[in-house]
């Protein structure tokens, strides 16, 4: 394996060193050609020509660096606006979901209190539970009715 590649890197080698130095095609007598950089006497020379040097990046490439440049800017932006939309989607199923508990919390308080069982709440001030009145009953069912309204559509 090794002494495959042996001739192959000679070769690279000797074909970058003639990359740098002026080569000349040599012809002997009986037409075998050879390059070098100077010719035995007796055979003919002909220069070799170097390889052009790259040519510098037309104004189709930059035109193209700048549609790409366009595209990526525009895709940056759809994936923005996407993720946007997404954010306001999960922000707006949060808050439903949020109105769908509020409106069965409200649904079952008010089953309560209308069902005329005692019902105790805690005191606000003190924190003990007591007994509610009927104006007080009243007044939270008048609430939670206009609270289902709002939140029950």
């Amino acid at each position: 394996m090794v002494l495959t590649r042996y001739p192959l890197v000679c070769t690279l080698l000797g074909l970058s060193v003639l990359a740098h130095a002026q080569v000349v095609e040599c012809i002997d007598a009986n037409g075998r050609k050879s390059y070098a950089q100077s010719c035995p006497d007796g055979s003919k020379e002909r220069e070799i020509q170097a390889l052009p040097a790259p040519a510098k990046p037309s104004t189709a490439n930059d035109a193209s660096k700048k549609t790409m440049e366009d595209q990526e800017k525009a895709f940056a932006k759809r994936r923005q606006e996407r993720l946007d939309a997404q954010a306001k989607a999960a922000e707006q199923e949060r808050k439903r979901a949020e109105a769908v508990a509020q409106c069965a919390e409200a649904t079952r308080r008010l089953a309560l209190l209308e069902s005329g069982r005692q019902y105790k709440r805690a005191d606000p001030d003190t924190g003990q539970h007591v007994e509610m009145d009927q104006d007080l009953r009243q007044a939270e069912i008048d609430g939670l009715q206009a609270k289902i309204r709002e939140t029950c559509q």
